[in-house]
C-alpha cells in the first residue's frame, strides 16, 4: 500500500467478480489492487442459477487474497446493461451499500469498469485486458478444469482434485500400474502403507502377527500421509488402496470384520473413482505377500468389489490376463473418467 499519505483518508480500492471458479488471473489483479490502495474490498457476486455456490467462491477469494477485504453478495440482479434499463443504477446501489465508503480506484480486466468506476465516482484501473500476461479466463476453466490446471490457486484445486484408488487382491499389479498411471499424468501417487508396516513393524519379529491394533495404526496413518500428499498433485491423484483394503485384510488375518473397522472405512472419505483389479495375472512372491491360492485370491477381489459397491462411487474392473492390455484398459477407464468428472 502507499507509504506517502497526502490525506488523512485511507485510499480505498475495489474489484467486483464473480470468479467462477477463482483463478490466476483474478489474483493478479487483486494483488496489483491491494499494492495500489490502503484498503482493498473485493465483492464476490452470485445468483441462484449459477454452477459454483457463491459462498465457496468467496471462501476462496478470502483465503487467498488475505490482503483484502472479501464481501459476498448473493442476489439475483441483472448481469448485463440490455437485461435492465436501469442496470447501472442497480449495480451503483449494491455496491454502494456493500461498501458505503467512498471508493478511488475500481480494478478489473474487463472494460465494463469505466462505466463501474463512472457511477462509483471512482478512477478505472485496468489490468491485463488481453490477458497477456495470464491467459486465462473463467469460461476457459470451466470448459476443462483438467487442462488449465495450472492457472488454479491451491484451494480451487484442492475442491476439484479428484482421487483415483486402486484395490485388489496381491500379485495383481496394483502398485505397478498405480506407478505408470501417475507418471503419465504427471501427478502423485500415495503408496500403499500397509508394505511398509509389514516390512518395519512386522517381518522383523519371528512371526508375523497382526493384531487389530496393527491395522488401526496403519490406516491411519495411510489416510494422514494421503492428504499430506494430495497437495502436492495434479488434478488426478491416485492412491493404491485405501481403507476398504484395509478392512479385507483384517477380515483375512483376523478371521472377521470389527464394528470399529467398518465405522472407520464409513467415515474415511471414499475415493472419486475406483479401478479393481482382478487376480486373473500369476501370483508372483515377491518375500511379503501372503496368500498365492487363487480362491482366496478371487475372495478379496469379491469382497472389494462389494465393498465398493455400496460406496455408490463409479468404477471400473481391470481383469485382462496381459499386463500391457491391463494397463491399457486403466488408460481407457481414466479417460473416461476424467471426461465426466471435470464437467462444471
Amino acid at each position: 500500500s502507499r507509504s506517502v499519505h497526502m490525506t488523512d483518508q485511507p485510499i480505498r480500492g475495489f474489484y467486483l467478480g464473480k470468479f467462477m471458479p477463482l483463478h490466476k488471473g483474478h489474483i493478479f489483479v487483486a494483488e496489483t489492487g491491494c499494492n495500489m490502495v490502503d484498503e482493498m474490498t473485493i465483492l464476490t457476486c452470485s445468483t441462484d442459477d449459477e454452477l459454483i455456490e457463491g459462498i465457496l467462491r468467496a471462501r476462496w477469494v478470502q483465503e487467498c487474497i488475505p490482503g483484502a477485504k472479501t464481501i459476498h453478495l448473493h442476489k439475483n440482479l441483472p448481469q448485463e446493461p440490455a437485461d435492465h434499463p436501469d442496470f447501472w443504477t442497480i449495480w451503483k446501489d449494491e455496491c454502494q451499500t456493500a461498501h458505503p465508503a467512498p471508493i478511488d480506484y475500481v480494478f478489473g480486466s474487463d472494460i465494463y469498469i469505466f462505466e463501474l468506476a463512472r457511477v462509483l465516482g471512482a478512477k478505472p484501473v485496468l489490468v491485463d485486458p488481453n490477458r497477456d500476461i495470464y491467459s486465462i479466463s473463467g469460461t476457459q476453466v470451466r470448459n476443462n478444469i483438467f487442462e488449465n490446471w495450472a492457472f488454479l490457486p491451491k484451494p480451487v484445486q484442492r475442491h476439484y482434485q479428484k482421487r483415483i484408488c486402486l484395490l485388489g487382491p496381491e500379485s495383481s499389479g496394483k502398485s505397478v500400474l498405480g506407478s505408470k498411471l501417475a507418471a503419465h499424468y504427471e501427478t502423485r501417487i500415495m503408496p500403499e502403507y500397509g508394505r511398509v508396516y509389514d516390512e518395519f513393524y512386522k517381518q522383523p519379529l519371528p512371526e508375523r502377527v497382526w493384531a487389530f491394533e496393527d491395522l488401526l495404526q496403519l490406516i491411519k496413518t495411510h489416510i494422514a500421509m494421503r492428504k499430506a500428499l494430495s497437495a502436492d498433485a495434479g488434478p488426478i491423484f491416485f492412491e493404491d488402496t485405501d481403507s476398504i483394503q484395509t478392512a479385507i485384510w483384517e477380515h483375512h488375518l483376523l478371521g472377521n470384520k470389527s464394528s470399529e473397522m467398518l465405522a472407520l472405512v464409513s467415515n474415511d472419505q471414499a475415493a472419486d473413482y475406483y479401478l479393481l483389479l482382478a487376480p486373473t495375472v500369476p501370483f508372483e512372491q515377491d518375500g511379503g505377500r501372503y496368500y498365492a491360492d487363487l480362491k482366496t485370491r478371487e475372495r478379496f477381489f469379491d469382497m472389494a468389489l462389494s465393498m465398493v459397491q455400496k460406496t455408490k462411487k463409479p468404477y471400473g474392473i481391470i481383469d485382462q490376463k496381459e499386463w500391457a492390455a491391463r494397463e491399457e484398459a486403466a488408460h481407457v477407464a481414466i479417460q473416461e473418467f476424467i471426461g465426466e468428472a471435470f464437467k462444471v
